[in-house]
């Protein structure tokens, strides 16, 4: 057993962020989300025996590298051991293939860790040849974060030079123990600070839907899986020095603007105007400095991007925003999410779902690709190694005076690395559109580069057919009727009509609408469940020369009569209950919306009346370049706006659909 030779110990309570780190072990245990690897090389060999003698005297120095975690009846508790052997191996593969050799380290930096058992920190040294030696320390984040490995590391090079050249190991300056953290977090929060911070995140939640609306490439599964991957881009120092102008006019920060232009991706890509991300702080009071432990606090930050504002304007609401959650960043999230209540999701975390994290220099050599750095003299290149990730989605900017360089770090078991790459370079694009034009809507704003705009306008709008030129759209179903009547035309649940049964339906119906006044290019709103009716009312408008307004019952009842009023719907197909929902007191008689004189057809109630009418086609006076249809955008950059769809535009669709998936009366298509 590792602590076979530590039996003596102080017992200490927890800080919350240990708290729910804890928490979240003991639902995953063999997890490694929370795992901190990594790697460190230098140009020479190292001198083994003097890297056992420095790492152990930094688990000698650093009581929180000789901690492990506990359930004391109904508390948890982390005992501080006086002395910990160092966990450290030697891993020799001389033979092994670099991807091999590789592979192994990426292997150890994902092993789980035993919080119980120990130990908390280990180290092994990986050598495939004398050029190549790579020491993998890995770190659990109950006891340490990146700002605790940044100060571990520049000991270790003063450590190691002294062991090696047998001199005296350089003394350090006593640090505040991690104990008075906790207690000076408890004096916090049990008083009037405390109250003023739970009463500020409370009220920025208490309204609070989560889920982050982003398409991914794979399913979510019924519970959350955490295989991370990175990819990364350079952000350009032109580019930088740009934004960098624009922050130093706006009065914000260089991290404000790309903070901002994320919440701008995010809403354009899920279609979502709120928005939750998870913003690290280092949570470090000044007295704590120098202490070795967990202390990074994440705040949750909820910006509001409805009405699709000018980003110079939008730029000053997450401005505000940051500053007001700095002067709240105390605040554990582990407490929050327990006051909040939010109900369980077991495939997600139940506040935010992705990340923005901008390191400034001090801290940027910890990154996910080599970087040179010098240890207290001792040349040595580091890395950050790939691990399991705790999020979804995780954007880090680490800068510099040298370079920029943007890692997002994601759930492999949620999208393709391709799909994050084009995340990745619409972020770019996205940067320099928001540097050339700060002023602009947050909508206008393309995030297509030059080739993938020629493609959608062009390669992909090159679906000309061939059709006859004054064929509308109800004529392609007609003469499906006539050629296939007892095929099966279309099919629900309860019910399937051939496309016989189906044109009879829609020549009654029609000529129903044409007798209650429905005259050429009428609008006619169509608010019906998915259903064979619902097709049969689409076709009768067609059949009547009117125009079909699509009303989807899911909608909320605003917008639907938004829909309404603003196309000049003079007619109503529904039923009953549908009717009443979604308009209520707003329709009187035979009006909408308060338009005297329109028709409106309940299909359950004048179900005997529209029977009565031939099942031969009515006269049709539309022609090709009337319109069929009206259609509702989604209104995320502003009102809904309703496009309108001529006749001879939607046959040319239905025409390409059909050689480009060459269907035939044999096929099926799911809608």
């Amino acid at each position: 057993m590792w602590l076979e030779k530590a039996m003596d110990h102080v017992t200490r309570p927890l800080s919350h962020g240990q708290m729910g780190l804890w928490i979240h072990h003991q639902k995953r245990p063999t997890g490694s989300e929370y795992n901190l690897p990594v790697e460190l090389r230098i140009k020479a060999p190292f001198d083994i025996d003097a890297l056992r003698r420095a790492l152990q005297s930094l688990i000698d120095r650093h009581e929180m590298l000789r901690t492990t975690f506990h359930q004391d009846g109904e508390q948890v508790v982390q005992r501080i051991h006086e002395t910990v052997p160092l966990s450290f191996h030697v891993v020799r593969l001389q033979d092994a293939e670099e991807a091999d050799f590789h592979k192994s380290i990426a292997a150890e930096a994902r092993s789980p860790f035993d919080l119980e058992h120990g130990p908390v920190f280990r180290a092994h040294l990986f050598i495939r040849s004398v050029t190549e030696e790579t020491l993998l320390l890995n770190f659990h984040h109950i006891i340490s974060d990146a700002y605790s490995i940044r100060t571990f590391l520049h000991e270790f090079g003063g450590l190691y030079q002294a062991c090696c050249g047998n001199t005296d190991i350089p003394g350090l300056t006593t640090t505040t123990p991690y104990e008075e953290f906790v207690a000076w977090q408890e004096r916090l929060l049990s008083g009037d600070d405390g109250e003023r911070m739970r009463a500020y995140w409370h009220s920025q939640f208490v309204d609070h839907e989560p889920g982050l609306a982003l398409p991914t490439d794979k399913p979510r599964t019924a519970l959350a899986t955490h295989t991370g991957s990175v990819h990364s881009v350079d952000i350009e120092m032109p580019l930088v020095a740009r934004l960098g102008r624009l922050a130093h006019k706006e009065k914000v920060t260089l991290a404000t603007v790309l903070l901002a232009a994320y919440y701008v991706l995010l809403h354009r890509y899920g279609d979502q105007d709120d928005i939750t991300l998870y913003v690290p702080r280092h949570g470090r009071p000044a007295n704590f400095s120098g202490t070795f432990g967990y202390f990074v606090t994440l705040g949750a930050l909820r910006q509001d991007l409805s009405g699709n504002p000018i980003f110079l304007d939008h730029l000053q609401r997450v401005r505000h925003l940051m500053r007001s959650a700095r002067s709240h960043e105390y605040f554990p999230l582990p407490l929050l999410l327990e006051k909040l209540k939010l109900p369980a999701a077991p495939n997600r975390n139940p506040l935010a779902q992705a990340v923005f994290n901008f390191t400034p220099e001090a801290v940027s050599s910890l990154g996910f690709t080599p970087c040179d750095v010098d240890l207290s003299g001792l040349p040595a290149q580091i890395r950050f190694c790939e691990t399991d990730i705790w999020i979804d989605l995780d954007f880090r900017i680490l800068a510099s005076k040298e370079s920029v360089r943007l890692y997002v770090v994601y759930n492999a078991d949620l999208w393709d690395h391709s799909t994050i790459e084009r995340l990745a370079k619409r972020y770019h694009l996205l940067l320099e559109a928001i540097a050339a034009a700060p002023a602009r809507r947050i909508g206008d704003y393309s995030l297509l580069t030059p080739e993938e705009e020629h493609q959608l306008l062009h390669d992909f709008n090159d679906t000309a057919a061939r059709f006859p030129s004054d064929a509308c759209l109800h004529n392609l179903i007609e003469a499906q009727a006539a050629a296939y009547p007892d095929n099966i035309a279309v099919s629900c649940p309860l019910e399937a009509l051939s496309y016989a049964a189906l044109d009879q339906r829609a020549n009654r119906l029609s000529r129903h609408l044409i007798s209650k006044g429905v005259r050429l290019g009428d609008v006619v709103g169509v608010l019906l469940e998915r259903s064979c009716d619902l097709i049969v009312g689409f076709l009768a408008v067609l059949k009547a020369g009117a125009v079909y307004l699509p009303l989807d019952p899911r909608l909320p009842s605003q917008r639907l009569r938004f829909m309404t009023r603003d196309a000049g719907a003079t007619a109503l197909i529904s039923k009953s209950e549908l009717r009443e929902q979604t308009f209520g007191d707003a329709l009187s008689g035979r009006s909408i919306e308060g338009a005297n004189g329109c028709a409106v057809v309940l299909l359950d109630k004048d179900r005997t009346e529209i029977s009565l009418h031939e099942v031969t086609p009515p006269h049709c006076p539309a022609g090709s370049l009337d319109l069929a249809y009206v259609i509702y955008t989604s209104g995320s950059t502003g009102q809904p706006k309703g496009a309108m769809i001529e006749h001879r535009s939607a046959c040319n669709m239905a025409e390409d659909l059909k050689r480009t998936y060459q269907l035939s009366e044999d096929s099926r298509v799911l809608q």
